[in-house]
């Protein structure tokens, strides 16, 4: 019966197989009908980014849906240049749902909406029409003159004179002989498009798709559809995933995890696909059994002894590259020329990573904010150059003369106090901003919100600054007053996203636990007080000296500077880096 042993050995292992990563061994979809399906955006588990999941579907006559919080939407089109979807709305009114009796315009409509702890977001560039509103409770009047005569409620009219009402797309007489009513509006958010629809029978919205090489705006032509955009987060993983010098596979991610998965032909893998037949980095357990086609008693032994080892030893090191003629690798291969920036970048990341690891989280959900503050364009180009998309300013006047220079697909962060007569600096000489993290008064907030509208931006994300050490010379609110201002952010300010909390460190830099505890205390009172899953309010805190033991304690945002790009000569200490 000796016999028994060995071969007990290799039905355990075969019955440890974790099935969810069996079926992600094989490459995900990249269409859906004529829908091209590729990074962030996934319609099979475990494929995209971990942030879209569950979002869209295909179904099985090949056409593509959103989920919303609304209802579930068919989906026209999908960019990814310009990255955005278009979805139609069957209830809203369109040329093509005309009828001669006009039943279609009198008909109720469920108004669209989105989660916006999600990252789709409304885009900007729709326009939306509203049919037959009552008089008595929706401003409807032509909208330059009634702003001429009431500017201050100049955001509340809906324009009777607008020129899509006078000219809905594919059909722009449909409307001079009804006795229809019409006037366009920006709600600004869900609840403003409800109230709306409470007093107007339907409405229509539309996009503005760019077409040809015409100059702006002649380069845009209107259609039926709500554009709705989405972010493409850039990792460092995934940007090695997928080169496709090394044989490129398909970024995604652990289904119960949620942690990064490299999707290869042969398997998964943490790093990347296969070199010359070589597989490179270490494959999930699952995965090395999934590729193995015929497995012998001793061979099943072996392969659970690896399982163990890496098991074992994943928990204390990084994962690498195999060592080779160049020697092993950190998180990304590092060319012979690349400059002392991107070194100290790729060396952050790693440390990240542990840390991350460390505390049972994924690197995925913690965000580094490469600060280049002082620094010149050239250098952070170099930190660009090897992937990296998120970086933050102190000062208004460095952002706004850095940010035409560079890339505009940077995610822009504004970490520096924000005074009120630079806001409208700062929004327009930067429509790649994609948060501001200081706001710590309702003065400020208020100023942001009436910017963004006037500005016509999407809505801006914001973080509500804290002091959390007590300090005099410190900005941020003090902990008391916390919840007050994210109530006022969340529903007084219908152009910003709360999305979180920040705080800095002590006048030497460095913050101690009793901060990030005072920080995530406060979020758990304002997640409470507001009825917001504490997963969907971020975390920033944590910069050069302290960033890993502020992973440790739940931050989702560390801004780092001096670190990545080398000490910086201050004049006078800065309070908010």
């Amino acid at each position: 019966m000796d016999f028994l042993s060995p071969l007990l050995v290799a039905v355990i292992i075969f019955l440890s197989i974790d099935t969810h990563s069996l079926a992600q061994s094989s490459l995900c979809r990249t269409s859906c009908g004529a829908i091209p399906i590729r990074y962030p955006l996934g319609i099979d588990d475990g494929c995209g980014s971990p942030y879209y999941r569950n979002m869209l579907i295909c179904s099985n006559a090949s056409r593509l849906f959103l989920r919303t919080p609304s209802g579930t939407y068919p989906v026209a089109a999908v960019d990814y240049t310009d990255p955005h979807l278009v979805v139609n709305d069957p209830s809203m009114w369109s040329c093509h749902s005309s009828g001669p009796d006009d039943a279609v315009l009198r008909r109720a409509a469920n108004p669209f909406s989105l989660d916006t702890s999600t990252r789709f977001s409304l885009s900007s560039k729709n326009d939306y029409l509203f049919f037959n509103c009552s008089g008595e409770s929706v401003i409807v009047e032509p909208k330059p003159a009634f702003c001429e005569r009431f500017p201050d409620r100049c955001d509340s009219a809906c324009d009777s004179s607008a020129y899509l009402c006078r000219n809905p797309p594919e059909c722009p007489d449909v409307l001079a002989d009804r006795r229809t009513s019409c006037c366009s509006y920006y709600p600004k958010a869900s609840e403003s498009l409800r109230l709306l629809l409470q007093h107007c029978s339907t409405y229509a919205s539309v996009y503005w798709r760019t077409v040809g090489a015409n100059f702006p705006p002649y380069d845009q032509v209107p259609e039926y559809g709500i554009r709705v955009d989405f972010e493409i987060p850039v990792t460092t993983r995934c940007l090695q995933c997928e080169d496709v010098r090394r044989v490129g596979g398909t970024c995604g991610f652990e289904t119960q995890s949620r942690t990064f998965l490299c999707l290869c032909d042969e398997g998964n893998a943490t790093t990347y696909c296969t070199v010359d037949g070589t597989y490179r980095g270490h494959r999930a357990s699952a995965a090395v059994i999934a590729g193995t086609t015929t497995v012998s008693v001793a061979g099943a032994v072996g392969i659970g002894a690896l399982v163990w080892y890496l098991r074992k030893t994943r928990k204390n090191s990084v994962v690498s590259e195999s060592s080779g003629a160049d020697g092993p690798g950190a998180i990304m291969s590092a060319p012979a020329t690349e400059g002392a920036a991107a070194t100290a970048l790729r060396s952050v990341l790693t440390r990240v990573q542990q840390a991350a690891e460390r505390c049972g989280r994924s690197p995925e959900q913690v965000r580094v904010v490469a600060v280049s503050k002082t620094k010149p364009v050239s250098l952070i180009r170099q930190v660009y150059d090897v992937g990296h998309r998120c970086f933050g300013e102190n000062y208004v006047q460095e952002i706004v003369e850095k940010a035409p220079q560079l890339p505009s697909d940077i995610e822009w962060h504004f970490i520096g106090n924000l005074q009120s007569n630079k806001v409208k600096s700062l929004l327009a000489g930067v429509p790649n901003l994609d948060m501001v993290e200081t706001v710590d008064d309702e003065k400020i907030a208020n100023h942001l919100d009436r910017m963004v509208a006037s500005l016509g931006r999407k809505p801006l994300k914001v973080l509500v600054q804290v002091n959390t050490s007590g300090e005099e010379s410190k900005f941020g609110v003090d902990p008391s007053y916390c919840v007050q201002l994210v109530k006022h952010v969340k529903l007084g300010c219908p152009n910003l996203i709360f999305s979180g909390l920040m705080t800095i460190g002590m006048l030497d830099y460095s913050s101690t636990p009793e901060n990030f505890k005072t920080l995530s205390d406060c979020r758990t009172e304002v997640c409470k007080e507001l009825g917001i899953p504490e997963e969907q309010c971020e975390l920033s805190m944590g910069m050069s000296t302290d960033f890993e033991q502020a992973i440790e304690m739940g931050s989702t945002n560390v801004r780092i500077g001096s670190t990545i790009f080398g000490a910086r000569e201050y004049q006078k200490k800065d309070k908010s880096q």
